[in-house]
């Protein structure tokens, strides 16, 4: 890696209680792998991969909080009960 990227690897901590083991972010975006709004084995997987790969920290995708404002019908939702306890497990 180049020197000017030596804190890339380095540990990050956030707060007191969140220490990341390096810096590398994975941003959240659309990934349109959902199903009725709700996490799919396929996303977990994709978000699995990404960690795997070496990513400390990883925003899920888009999100809708109103069925009205939906973006795809494949994307993220949080505006039903269902769909929160998707996102617990």
């Amino acid at each position: 890696m180049p020197a000017g990227y030596a804190l890339t690897r380095q540990p990050l901590a956030l707060g007191q209680h969140l220490q990341l083991r390096n810096r590398v972010y994975f941003a959240p975006m659309g990934i349109d792998l959902a199903q009725d709004g709700c996490m799919t084995a396929q996303m977990l997987e994709f978000y699995q991969g990404i960690i795997r790969g070496g990513c400390a920290m990883a925003v899920l995708a888009n999100s809708s909080v109103d069925a009205t404002t939906r973006l795809h019908a494949r994307g993220l939702g949080l505006y039903t009960e269902r769909q929160a306890q998707c996102l617990r497990r």
